[in-house]
């Protein structure tokens, strides 16, 4: 199994850490029962099957350069002078911190309630702490693999240590004994029920309450935080109901082809981030973003997300604009927001 998900994922290289803390953690209060040579010769033999099947992998050739050849490769295709984005700052560098700063803003509250309960719980109950052990270890692999992550690209990319950090608060929560407890955990999973019915079927976009919700999504995180190209059936809706047949102008970010949800786009040029002419358009949060990127990189007045009022949004991730014909723009034919 260890082979397999070797093959499947190079994520899955921090096995060998957390099986090695595990070990350790496992071995050492039953070091006297547990013969250690015993025990290192069971870690050899899973070792060398994980390396063999590595082998079989690429159609049994046992060419291990391909292996290493394809973990050179990650981030090969992101360009140099790359930008970031955190609670409104462009950043030139990756930030150590950005995992943890998207967790704490993405996280349900009633979730990290829970688990700041737990944390106490476990501390309180020594019982425990072999079973939180096997959850906590692999969590603590992933944050601290994620300080030297070269790009801050999304809570996607620690979603691995979730599981195991609902499996701790389960495991913690049945310890919490008593009516108080109980009724606390009650209203926990209450909350946390309303917020997933609340941003249903928005969940990609979704900001805790403690952050502003998900309208604050843009002016905090990018990318696929919030935006992953995920609206257009919504604003396809929203242009039947409102503008008919008429052509929207659209700047959207995503692979999907807008025509096939029924929505009548008009490319965006370069010349109408600066100077919006009348009508309607549609722009994904991310591009929204990149407008802010502009201002900060170039000089220049783009920045809609604080400039224009949007009259609609199709969801959380598409924001709708609409310029009358009756106000003036400096270099078009209007200005002022609606």
């Amino acid at each position: 199994m260890t082979g397999l998900a070797l093959l499947a994922k190079y994520t899955a290289l921090l096995l060998g850490p957390i099986f090695l803390f595990l070990a350790v953690g496992f071995w050492w209060p039953r070091r006297r029962d547990i013969d250690l040579h015993c025990f290192l010769k069971g870690g050899v033999i899973v070792l060398t099957t994980a390396v063999l099947v590595i082998g079989a992998g690429y159609n049994f050739s046992f060419d291990y350069s391909l292996y290493w050849g394809g973990l050179k490769k990650i981030y090969s295709d992101y360009p140099q002078g790359m930008q970031y984005y955190l609670f409104g700052k462009v950043l030139d560098k990756p930030v150590w911190y950005y995992y943890l700063a998207a967790y704490i803003v993405k996280v349900p509250v009633p979730i990290m309630i829970m688990l700041v309960l737990s944390f106490l719980s476990v501390v309180r109950s020594r019982a425990r702490n072999e079973a939180s052990l096997f959850m906590l270890v692999p969590v603590i692999c992933i944050i601290l693999v994620t300080f030297f992550d070269r790009h801050n690209l999304g809570l996607r990319r620690i979603l691995p240590l979730f599981p195991f950090l609902l499996l701790f608060l389960a495991e913690a929560t049945v310890s919490r004994q008593g009516r108080r407890g109980a009724m606390l955990v009650t209203v926990l999973l209450g909350w946390m029920v309303f917020e997933a019915w609340n941003i249903y079927p928005h969940h990609l976009s979704y900001i805790n309450s403690f952050a502003g919700g998900p309208k604050q999504g843009p002016y905090l995180l990018d990318d696929s935080n919030i935006d992953w190209g995920q609206d257009l059936p919504g604003l396809a809706a929203w242009q039947k109901k409102n503008y008919g047949s008429r052509p929207i102008k659209l700047f959207y970010n995503g692979m999907a082809d807008p025509v096939a949800y029924g929505i009548n786009p008009l490319q965006m040029d370069q010349k109408e981030i600066l100077y919006p002419q009348p009508g309607v358009y549609a722009i994904s949060a991310h591009n929204l973003v990149w407008f802010r990127t502009i201002k900060i990189n170039q000089g220049y007045d783009v920045d809609w997300l604080t400039k224009y009022q949007p009259v609609a949004q199709a969801g959380y991730s598409i924001y709708i604009y609409d310029f009358p014909r009756s106000r003036r723009f400096p270099g078009s034919n209007s200005t002022g927001r609606r």
